[in-house]
């Protein structure tokens, strides 16, 4: 069968939305006797966007000489009898040849899509209760093939998808993922099973993905983006992923081995980000997914819901097993190794071009977190448990040009320690959720300084909305605001627990000097909340060993130049809410003892003046803006009089709402015990 090309325009009453073409469709179907082949080739398709605004007219379109290959061989009676043993024997051969696809994705353009096709609801709910009692009856035509397993060799290779995503539809400043390339393999191996003629079948799969990038480019109409262009600049480094699949295809009987076992690993992967590119990321969540406007009313006809209903009844679910009682099972396993994640952050030079934005005298900071463990398992009775476990997390303050005593503002306090520095757990079932959280030795500089450039940072790069850009129509607003209810209970008891142990945190005002004063506090703590299924909650936080020294910033060993502010004490808070009942808590605090002297108020005041806000000079040392012609003669169509805008009002009964008479009562009892250390006289305050 051959189709040599295929036209499809997608249109609406109001106008066109779609030119869909494909070229070059060949297939065959050969069978002799119990043998099967299969063959498909296409060779071009290609989505216009009609749209005459818009910059991007390939919505989807080929790079390369072919859409795909495919060839699939199935021989029956390939591992009948004492062939069943041979593992090179198969009942099928796959093999699959991609080639790249690239997508140019915009928000307006899929979305109306989405509504072009909503128009269709009865056609695709007929299609949909179809499709549900097919699945039903492939359950039951495969019930008794159970015991003997289908193998089918594969050979795969994908190369995966080009996704290129706008700032919007007439912009030339994109974002561009290439997914690499995707290859998949598999083989075969024998278990023996006691008591069972047949041996289990495990397969084991191989799936690879190479070469994944991220970058950022400016489009050129005329030129192809995946044959290069204007300069890219490449926000994240070619990452590498490797995975190991190994499937029990006897897992129906065969119950000594997981299911599915997936392990993964993941190379070192580096995001590298700069104001720039930010602000473009930023607008493509503002611009390109704000085109399509608000969503319309695609709710179906009264007549095509009637005519939904005289449809075929939906096929009831096949049970497995009949009244048996199924045995919990792991149905997943899986184990994913990450070596490093690295975020690099860099500083804006309007100066600079497009290529050179990414430069080390330009870093302003990094983020790494090293050897990150996520493994888990997924239970036949809905059970799941997640672990993640993290060595260490740094980050480190790269800016160039200025002295410092110390570049590590977040790390580990020992370093050479084998301990985990972050551990998650969660654990769900049918009756619970648990989540734990454990973080210890923690070591965190607080430098005014790094915090207020980190801040600068990401506020500079927030795309500026101008106030007069409102929109022609007035919201719909809602006048009647329903009472929230507040016995909204949690399905299933919810367990939370946060244990951090051992942390250093380093207030600083400058990191010039070593000598610098510091404020040091430590303490340990340890948090939980338990939900239950009639919404009583209970929570508990206990703060232990809270004390606060006053040192230099890096101090020695035997640095005898330290004070103690805030000898070691506790905190323990405990409160507990039940639905339609007032808030019960206590709050104890013991054995305070504060030390007051100069050095300590000097020191103090030092960090809080760091932290008010200064003007900041800009980088580029441009001058204050003249307003020497302040009083000139201006065309009033080119000033933006902002303050002549109306301002759209509320109806001041739009906020009433029933005064929720279920908090009244609430109680709370507070107990401190403070000493002073002046004159060695001690005090104690009950409250």
């Amino acid at each position: 069968m051959t189709l040599g090309a295929f036209n499809v325009l997608v249109c609406d009453q109001s106008c066109d939305m779609a030119h869909i073409k494909i070229q070059g469709l060949n297939g065959s179907l050969l069978m002799q006797g119990p043998q099967t082949h299969i063959s498909a080739r296409l060779k071009d398709f290609i989505v216009l966007n009609v749209d005459p605004n818009s910059f991007h007219k390939k919505a989807i379109s080929i790079v390369g000489d072919e859409v795909f290959s495919f060839s699939l061989s199935l021989t029956p009676n390939a591992t009948e009898g004492p062939r069943y043993a041979d593992t090179s024997k198969t009942d099928g051969r796959l093999k699959l040849s991609v080639g790249c696809i690239q997508m140019v994705y915009l928000h307006k353009f899929i979305m109306s899509l989405l509504n072009f096709s909503n128009n269709f609801q009865t056609a695709k709910a007929a299609l949909s209760a179809a499709t549900a009692q097919a699945a039903a009856q492939a359950a039951l035509s495969v019930k008794d093939f159970a015991q003997k397993s289908f193998r089918l060799s594969m050979d795969i290779k994908l190369k995966a998808p080009l996704i290129i995503v706008p700032q919007n539809s007439s912009s030339q400043h994109a974002l561009v993922m290439d997914l690499g390339l995707i290859t998949v393999g598999n083989s075969f191996s024998l278990m023996p099973a006691d008591g069972c003629p047949l041996p289990a079948v495990l397969e084991e799969m191989e799936v690879q993905l190479t070469q994944l990038k991220l970058s950022r480019t400016g489009l050129d109409p005329d030129s192809d983006p995946a044959a290069g262009g204007r300069p890219d600049i490449e926000l994240l480094e070619p990452v590498n992923l490797q995975l190991m699949v190994r499937r029990n295809l006897s897992a129906t009987w065969y119950k000594k081995m997981v299911a599915v076992e997936v392990d993964g690993d993941l190379k070192p992967m580096k995001v590298e980000l700069s104001q720039e590119d930010l602000k473009v990321l930023l607008r493509i969540l503002t611009e390109n997914l704000g085109e399509a406007g608000g969503p319309e009313n695609t709710d179906p006809r009264p007549e095509a819901v009637g005519q939904l209903g005289a449809g075929p009844p939906a096929a009831e679910p096949v049970a497995e097993n009949g009244g048996e009682d199924q045995e919990d099972l792991e149905n997943l396993r899986f184990n994913l190794n990450i070596e490093s994640l690295g975020l690099v952050l860099y500083r804006n030079d309007p100066k600079q071009p497009l290529a050179l934005q990414h430069q080390q005298e330009l870093r302003l900071g990094e983020l790494a977190l090293h050897q990150l463990r996520v493994s888990g398992r997924i239970r036949s009775s809905d059970g799941l448990e997640v672990m993640a476990v993290l060595s260490g997390c740094t980050l480190d303050d790269l800016r160039t040009g200025m002295e410092r005593a110390s570049s590590r503002m977040v790390g580990r306090r020992d370093e050479d320690s084998a301990e985990a520095m972050i551990d998650v757990t969660y654990r769900q079932s049918a009756a619970e959720r648990e989540v734990v959280f454990i973080l210890q030795r923690l070591y965190l500089c607080a430098s005014v300084e790094f915090l207020m450039a980190v801040a600068d940072f990401f506020l500079q790069a927030l795309p500026q909305t101008p106030n007069t850009a409102t929109s022609d129509r007035l919201p719909l607003r809602q006048t009647a605001k329903p009472r929230a209810d507040t016995n909204t209970a949690s399905p299933v008891r919810t367990r939370l627990r946060a244990v951090v142990l051992d942390p250093e945190v380093v207030f600083v005002a400058s990191l010039m000097k070593a000598d610098t004063p510091a404020l040091v506090a430590s303490f340990q703590c340890d948090f939980s909340m338990q939900l239950e299924e009639d919404g009583r909650q209970d929570m508990r936080a206990n703060l232990r060993e809270l004390k606060v020294l006053a040192c230099p910033f890096i101090r020695d060993q035997e640095d005898a130049a330290v004070t103690t502010v805030l000898r070691p004490c506790s905190v323990a808070l405990e409160t507990k809410t039940v639905p339609n009942q007032p808030l019960s808590g206590c709050v104890t605090v013991e054995e305070v003892v504060l030390k007051i002297s100069p050095f300590i108020l000097n020191t103090v005041m030092t960090i809080t003046a760091a932290m008010t806000t200064r003007r900041h000079v800009d980088d580029d040392g441009s001058a204050p803006q003249e307003v020497g012609d302040l009083w000139s003669v201006r065309n009033i169509y080119g000033c933006n009089f902002w303050f002549l805008g109306v301002d759209s009002a509320s109806e001041a009964t739009e906020s009433l709402r029933d005064l929720d008479q279920g908090r009244q009562g609430e109680s709370f009892s507070a107990e401190v015990k403070v000493s002073s250390d002046s004159e060695d006289q001690q005090r104690v305050v009950s409250c």
